[in-house]
């Protein structure tokens, strides 16, 4: 986060984890956790190591989201539906 203060929303402690594998079935090759809620932070752990988190607000998390193909409205900016 960027030094000062930062002013988030509410966190809901809502989120969207998405786990990669190489098979069904084996450990994880990355976990990417994107909060939906408060200021949208979105953590990475790549092959069981945590990563720096990212935060952008809503920018990162619906960036990360859409290339995940997943849809959500919550993110998404205002009149953009």
């Amino acid at each position: 986060m960027p030094p000062g203060i930062t002013h988030c929303e509410e966190d809901t402690g809502q989120s969207v984890t998405m786990t990669f594998t190489d098979s069904k079935g084996s450990p994880p090759l990355a976990v990417v956790k994107v909060a939906v809620g408060g200021c949208r932070r979105v953590n990475l752990t790549v092959n069981g190591k945590s990563q720096v988190a990212l935060d952008g607000r809503n920018d990162v998390a619906q960036q990360v989201l859409s290339i995940a193909g997943v849809h959500w409205p919550a993110l998404e900016p205002a009149g953009s539906s």
